[in-house]
């Protein structure tokens, strides 16, 4: 049946209300009924095994990245910043698999801009929005489990798709409607000679998080400094991502992530000082006059330059890409890019946004309004 056509659901009215009832949701799902952090072996096993992510990682992001302890101000903030408001047809939501957490920001922004709400997961990891549009009753959310049940020829809908900009051409072709890309992006970390040792323990949690594959995940560092203190920093960043290996270890790589990383590791050696083990590989390169892209896995790359000036310049290529910035200085992580529209973390807290609308805040380049 086409959900087009199915009855009106009963909903709340309240945008921060339907919000708050899918925070609860989420709540239920990994709390006990006193409320403290406990999820299911099954609920983490399934995420495991959807992910590929160690079943320790997992419960970190439900405990740190799920945003199931959000509060009343919390949600009226996400209401404020979550979009337009979308009325006289559904709003479509398809999500991607990236992160295992993201569901319940996307579906509520999605109940915060409508009433009406049908989620097409990513085949590949539906596991949380399945559970969160099951267990929140009269938020406005339908599951759809093809994507070929969701009403692509309806002028009147409205989707919001998350995904590579090649799923978004197929999109484009079928949708009637507008069509609203969250694409890819990706975390920057900027270091400087005045960072030492713990701050690369913070930065090592940004890493292991998801492995790297979220947009706010940090897929290299610009480290303005001296090239000995960048080599300190890389051999530290190695020590303490082995270390956190150890307690929550690197999750399954497939044949095309492997490929990468030898292919990766083999290319860095010639550019610069190369760290690499069974949970982590990092690289100094000294005196960069270029970025090189790392697979996902916990791979980081760190580059030093002379400038802020010059990281600008080597970035350039690589901005419009750039979702967030993570520094131990609030001087350094508000100045650099002061121009863009990022997420702007401290060390350690790249992964735990504040619950305050989209994680992806660019207004441009790969996340993009197409308003036809």
């Amino acid at each position: 049946m086409n959900p087009s056509s199915l009855g009106a659901v009963c909903t709340l009215s309240s945008p921060v209300a339907r919000v708050a009832l899918l925070v609860d949701a989420a709540k239920r799902l990994v709390c006990d009924a006193a409320g403290a952090f406990d999820p299911p072996a099954d609920l983490v096993d399934e995420l495991a095994v959807a992910s590929n992510l160690h079943t320790a990682s997992v419960r970190w992001a439900l405990e740190h990245s799920l945003e199931w302890n959000a509060d009343a101000a919390m949600c009226e903030a996400l209401v404020a910043n979550a979009g337009p408001r979308h009325v006289g047809g559904p709003l479509l939501v398809v999500l991607s698999a990236n992160v295992t957490t993201g569901a319940l920001r996307a579906l509520a922004c999605a109940v915060a801009r409508s009433s009406n709400v049908l989620v097409y997961p990513s085949s590949r990891d539906a596991v949380l929005a399945s559970h969160l549009v099951h267990h929140a009753a009269f938020s406005g959310l339908r599951l759809v489990e093809s994507r070929d049940d969701l009403p692509w020829s309806d002028p009147s809908a409205r989707v919001v798709l998350y995904a590579s900009e090649a799923t978004a051409d197929e999109v484009r072709k079928r949708a009637t409607g507008p069509v609203e890309v969250h694409g890819p992006g990706l975390g920057l970390a900027l270091l400087t000679d005045d960072d030492e040792v713990d701050a690369m323990g913070r930065l090592a949690i940004d890493v292991a998080a998801f492995d790297q594959r979220g947009c706010l995940s940090p897929r290299f560092a610009l480290h303005v400094g001296s090239p000995e203190h960048g080599e300190r920093l890389g051999h530290a960043l190695f020590e303490k991502l082995s270390a956190l290996a150890v307690d929550r270890p690197r999750g399954t790589l497939d044949e095309g992530d492997r490929h990468a990383h030898a292919l990766y590791i083999q290319t860095a050696r010639l550019l610069g000082r190369v760290w690499t083990g069974p949970g982590a590989t990092v690289v100094h390169v000294a005196e960069a006059a270029s970025l090189v892209p790392a697979p996902v896995g916990r791979v980081l790359p760190i580059h030093t330059v002379s400038s802020w000036a010059e990281a600008e310049r080597i970035l350039a290529p690589l901005a419009p890409l750039v979702s967030a910035v993570g520094a131990a200085s609030e001087a350094v992580r508000t100045g650099f890019l002061r121009d863009h529209l990022l997420r702007r973390s401290d060390l350690g807290f790249m992964q735990r946004p504040t619950f305050d609308g989209s994680v992806d805040q660019r207004p441009h380049g790969p996340e993009r309004l197409d308003s036809r």
